[in-house]
């Protein structure tokens, strides 16, 4: 079993070099003395250098203070480091036992930690807000999750204090049109007057993002929209739990189907919210585990 002798020493500095005293022997093998290369390290990371001798013998580092190893039949002498600058630095150990003494030069690479990239998935929901709308919003708030809810106009006025709920748990209100109607099936003046009447029922909480129903949009439906200031937020993955799937299904569909960027599409209206909420139970701590930061849209 190994022996060690645990000793605590400051943080050291680059560039400096052995001393030896004028009298000094250089024989690392009467000392007994080995020295492992250390690897690469982090800044802040505390580590251990092992400086191994027989006992007796007293180690400094870098000029500092000398330290004996007084434990009987040789171990290690373990020096405590921490380097808060990324850099290059000189380990000079220097180890003396009466007249003889040895030096052994190691250097040890600093670096910044490594930050894995943040990915993000938009979660969407469309169709309310609706009374299985709180269920969502409870699964959100447990796994830390934020999301886009796309409210249809009439339901905004029949549920107002849903909209305040939304607002106030850090999630953003956008457009899904006043009636639920195809928008292409609509005169110009007509889907204004959808998008319009929408943006007035979400009031002061009502950003730029603006999904026509059913997906259902061409070239003059995407004009009006623009020409209103707005932006058209379509979707990546369809998870269909308006057709009310299993739980399982919409989170596999999520999870399987991820990418960084992607927009989901789920509903809190217009299906089964149980399903929907109860799929959130695992796809969020899943979604977590694969480097996913549930994020709002950027509208």
């Amino acid at each position: 079993m190994r022996k060690y002798l645990a000793l605590s020493a400051a943080v050291l500095a680059a560039g400096a070099s052995i001393s030896a005293p004028a009298h000094a022997v250089s024989d690392q093998t009467t000392l007994g003395m080995s020295v492992g290369q250390p690897g690469p390290k982090v800044v802040n990371q505390a580590w251990n250098l092992h400086v191994k001798t027989y006992g007796g013998v007293s180690c400094r580092i870098n000029g500092g203070a000398y330290i004996r190893n007084n434990i009987s039949g040789g171990g290690y002498i373990v020096f405590a480091q921490k380097f808060t600058r990324p850099g290059t630095y000189a380990l000079n150990v220097w180890c003396m036992a009466g007249n003889t003494g040895a030096g052994i030069n190691r250097s040890v690479v600093v670096r910044q930690p490594q930050v894995a990239p943040q990915r993000v998935i938009y979660l969407t929901f469309d169709d309310g807000p609706v009374i299985a709308t709180p269920l969502v919003l409870a699964e959100l708030k447990k796994h830390g999750a934020k999301a886009t809810f796309f409210a249809v106009g009439r339901m905004a006025r029949t549920y107002p204090g849903m909209l305040k709920r939304i607002a106030a748990d850090g999630h953003k209100l956008a457009n899904h049109s006043y009636n639920h109607a195809d928008l292409r099936t609509l005169s110009s003046a007509g889907i204004r007057n959808e998008i319009l009447s929408t943006q007035a029922a979400l009031g002061s909480k009502a950003t730029k993002c603006m999904r026509p129903p059913y997906g259902s949009t061409d070239s003059r439906v995407a004009g009006v929209i623009a020409g209103l200031g707005m932006k058209q937020s379509l979707w990546h993955i369809d998870t269909n739990d308006w057709q009310r799937p299993s739980a399982a299904s919409i989170s596999n569909k999520v999870t399987a189907n991820a990418f960084n960027g992607a927009v989901v599409l789920m509903h809190d209206g217009g299906g089964d919210g149980d399903n929907t909420a109860a799929a959130l139970r695992t796809m969020l701590p899943k979604l977590k585990s694969m480097g996913y930061q549930m994020a709002v849209m950027p509208c």
